[in-house]
């Protein structure tokens, strides 16, 4: 029971918080089973939450697993999902560690002071909240959903800087994408989002299982056109199976790769919606869009082009910068700075890697002058078998 003196200058807040509990029924939000007030004062009869805050939770384990934080942040999803979609439609407006408590193995979220109804698309909000867990678009009074969606972004970024273990480029994609100064770069919806962390939970439960980390998507990304993403992708398709790991080429910018090559190639042989040459697999576009398709084993080289959205399913991400100085394009350095990120020169350049290195504190590959990318030389196989190496020795 919480007795609460109103002050002099009362908003409402105590008011509003009872209002909005009173209608809510999940396992993640305290059950408000009563309240009264009068002139000088509110009382709530609430359900005791016993726990740990987040906030806590870190001074007594400093230490989190990476299943254990993405388990904790799909229940966060759930519960703001619950809130954000109707017959709810509740903007929390006030994410932050000491607000998520820690009961056993269920996260509850307490504290619903500041919680406006959501009426629609950029709507106007009280300038309110924790300033460092604010978005952007919070302190201009309009903001939606992916206000929210911005602060779990936070918390994510903070719970996996107190995991033990070596974060795969998929998580920090995903964080990344949460934590756009954008709000239309943003997951349009938590449910949205929360289908990658599924998505990395089934990734870690299965290396579990196999007691290993298992290469499953590689993404090749580039600056800018025409740094040489499609080449290096069929090259590191040719080489994986050429070294017996199963992989096939999937070109996910829009461009029909496969069915060019398969059009004036008369070498390639199509079977199954994949086209075959040597060592080389490739994914048709048709078959890769049909409803209902079954991928095949092996490994994914999705070929992003400049599109980033190939690396939120990413394991590793090949990033590439262009040599010639008419064509180099510019590293985002959020991404750059992944840690299973691989930033690559095209072609090799001593003086741009040096460069590139220094901008982002990172080690950079240079990849060989090259004719053909389905030939796998010396220069290529060295360079493929020592990122894989790296990539193994940082998950």
């Amino acid at each position: 029971m919480k007795l609460i003196a109103k002050p002099l200058d009362d908003t409402g807040s105590i008011g509003a918080e009872a209002e909005i509990l009173k209608g809510l029924k999940h396992p993640g939000i305290p059950i408000l089973y009563d309240y009264a007030e009068d002139d000088e004062s509110i009382c709530l009869i609430e359900e005791f939450v016993r726990g740990l805050s987040l906030e806590e939770y870190f001074l007594h384990y400093p230490f989190l697993s990476k299943t254990q934080i993405i388990t904790y942040i799909i229940q966060l999803c759930d519960i703001l999902s619950y809130l954000h979609e109707p017959p709810v439609s509740i903007l929390y407006q006030d994410l932050k560690p000491e607000h998520i408590i820690i009961r056993g193995d269920q996260i509850m979220l307490i504290d619903y002071g500041i919680s406006e109804f959501l009426t629609g698309s950029g709507q106007n909000h009280h300038i309110a909240g924790t300033v460092s867990y604010m978005a952007p678009e919070a302190f201009t009074g309009k903001s939606d959903e992916r206000r929210d969606i911005y602060a779990l972004g936070l918390i994510a970024k903070e719970m996996f800087g107190h995991c033990g273990e070596k974060i795969p480029a998929s998580i920090e994609a995903a964080v990344f994408h949460a934590i756009k100064s954008d709000p239309g770069e943003r997951p349009s919806s938590v449910r949205e989002w929360k289908s990658s962390w599924e998505l990395n939970l089934k990734k870690e439960e299965d290396a579990i299982r196999i007691g290993k980390h298992r290469l499953n998507t590689v993404a090749v990304l580039g600056s800018q056109k025409g740094v040489g993403c499609t080449h290096i992708a069929i090259s590191l398709t040719s080489y994986l199976n050429k070294a017996g790991m199963h992989a096939y080429y999937l070109n996910v910018s829009g461009e029909a790769v496969c069915e060019h090559i398969l059009a004036y190639g008369r070498e390639y042989r199509e079977e199954d919606g994949l086209i075959y040459h040597g060592a080389f697999r490739g994914m048709l576009r048709y078959f890769a869009d049909r409803k209902g398709h079954i991928p095949p084993d092996g490994v994914r080289i999705l070929d992003c082009g400049t599109e980033e959205s190939g690396i939120y399913e990413a394991d590793l991400v090949v990033y590439i910068m262009g040599s010639r100085l008419w064509n180099t394009g510019e590293i985002d350095a959020k991404i750059a700075k992944m840690q299973s990120c691989f930033l690559l020169v095209n072609p090799v350049s001593m003086g741009q890697g040096l460069w590139l290195a220094k901008e982002t504190g990172k080690k950079v590959y240079g990849f060989p002058l090259d004719n053909d990318p389905f030939y796998i030389t010396k220069e290529k196989r060295k360079l493929f078998k020592k990122l894989i190496r790296e990539w193994e020795f940082v998950s």
